[in-house]
């Protein structure tokens, strides 16, 4: 028996009852796969911690966003670098990111903390340099 036969054998009702099947099972692996997304999406934005000391953190000039996110979840800022990434590229946010340094806190979400990067909300809490220090003394307070 050759292909074409096989193929002949089926009728018009079958094929597209096939097709039928198919296209429901890819739906609904897509429908699953997306909410699972969704699901692993929304919980790696929630903060890290309810409550934490805020923390100084700073964005080097020339640092790209993947460094950036790398970084704040290294810092125990935020949960998943994937998931800061992919937010920041949601919102356009992807080449706004700012060099400075920043108060930020583990209770903070990571739609505050780019709110914040992305704005340029530097920490602008005073220093205080002794006087008499010499350059490097004041360095390393820096």
């Amino acid at each position: 028996m050759n292909i074409k036969e096989t193929f002949s054998k089926f009728s018009n009702k079958k094929w597209l009852r096939i097709t039928g099947i198919i296209v429901v099972v890819v739906f609904l692996v897509g429908l699953i796969s997306w909410n699972r997304f969704e699901s692993w999406y929304s919980h790696n934005l929630r903060p890290v911690a309810t409550v934490g000391q805020d923390v100084s953190f700073t964005v080097e000039s020339g640092e790209n966003p993947d460094e950036i996110a790398k970084n704040l979840q290294e810092s125990g800022l935020i949960k998943n670098a994937k998931a800061f990434t992919i937010y920041l590229g949601r919102i356009g946010k992807l080449s706004s990111l700012q060099a400075g340094t920043y108060s930020l806190n583990p209770a903070m979400s990571a739609e505050d903390i780019a709110d914040i990067i992305s704005n340029g909300k530097v920490d602008t809490r005073l220093l205080t340099i002794p006087p008499g220090l010499r350059l490097s003394e004041i360095e390393k307070i820096l």
